[in-house]
């Protein structure tokens, strides 16, 4: 097979009608399974949904793909396959989805299964909607939190994985941030009451650190300012990238009180945090924000507002009221 065909190729191909989807699907099934390159894999398996399946070769594109799903070793790719299969194969693959929900231990993978099937537009079997939900209530077990909380949880596992190669979800996943909270001289990462997240302080690059570095996790109880420490290793870190996006998931806690976002690189205020109406303080300092939304009003119990170090250039007047109400605020 020729290196200079690629999925984008066959798709043009197929679109100029060089080629027709029979030709298509079969060059895309055959580069899946003879490229080396992952990417290319998930590549090959998003552009056989855009193309689209036909009856006559349906079973014999689920058994590559199936493949894909049970066996390949790259979990993008298997997140791609389970995607196809939920979408398109379903009638195959049943069997192959609950399979993987009870062993596969990616959070890539296992989130876009329950992002596929606990939404309301997915058709599926009242099995797989079980499976999910028993999984997610372990998983919300072994956090410490409600279901609902715990999808933030898997969110933020997600983003490790796309740090740390073949990351895997564990039963201690964040085991190290409830004993770095035992600190008294650090400020908790979570603070969990009755099941509910009630402080979050979630610097990014520090969590990824900390899981990084769990075997070594008992040194860093010893350093006085830890957070000074990371934010130094940070500067040093050029494979790092800010995270820029807070996981939209983060409105599911409701029953938070303490946010702090500080130094994630964010751009734009997510529109979710504005339906966290329980905040008592909110920490948004050392990011990229230029604009603040006049939906901040909807944090009616808000006493703390820390902007500082960000691109504002002013606050709106139609909110000059509101942060004068505040019992501090800072920009």
């Amino acid at each position: 097979m020729s290196d200079s065909l690629t999925p984008e190729a066959i798709f043009i191909d197929l679109s100029r009608g060089k080629i027709n989807r029979f030709l298509a699907l079969d060059l895309l099934i055959s580069l899946t399974e003879k490229s080396n390159n992952p990417d290319l894999r998930r590549e090959c398996i998003a552009t056989i949904r855009k193309v689209g399946l036909q009856k006559e070769n349906a079973e014999t594109i689920y058994k590559t793909i199936e493949r894909c799903l049970l066996s390949d070793e790259n979990q993008f790719v298997r997140s791609s396959a389970a995607d196809l299969i939920s979408k398109s194969l379903l009638k195959y693959g049943k069997d192959a989805i609950i399979w993987t929900i009870r062993h596969d231990s990616s959070p890539v993978v296992l989130n876009t299964l329950i992002r596929l099937f606990l939404s309301n537009d997915q058709k599926t079997s009242d099995e797989i909607i079980n499976e999910i939900q028993n999984w997610l209530l372990d998983y919300a077990d072994n956090v410490g939190v409600v279901p609902e909380e715990a999808k933030f949880f898997l969110d933020i596992e997600c983003l490790f994985a796309k740090n740390i190669k073949s990351y895997e979800i564990s039963n201690e996943s964040f085991t190290y941030f409830k004993y770095m909270a035992e600190i008294p001289s650090l400020k908790p990462f979570i603070n969990i009451k009755n099941d509910h997240i009630k402080k979050l302080y979630f610097t990014f690059y520090n969590w990824l650190y900390l899981k990084k570095n769990q075997d070594i996790i008992e040194s860093f109880r010893k350093i006085k300012d830890l957070p000074s420490f990371l934010s130094l290793h940070k500067q040093y870190d050029v494979k790092f990238e800010d995270l820029t996006a807070i996981p939209p998931s983060i409105g599911n806690l409701n029953h938070l009180k303490v946010l702090k976002l500080s130094s994630n690189g964010i751009k734009i205020i997510p529109n979710i945090l504005y339906s966290l109406i329980n905040l008592r303080e909110l920490d948004l300092s050392k990011n990229e924000i230029e604009h603040i939304s006049s939906s901040i009003l909807n944090l009616k119990k808000l006493k703390i507002l820390n902007l500082k170090n960000n691109k504002l250039r002013s606050i709106p007047v139609e909110l000059n009221e509101y942060v004068s109400s505040l019992d501090e605020f800072q920009y």
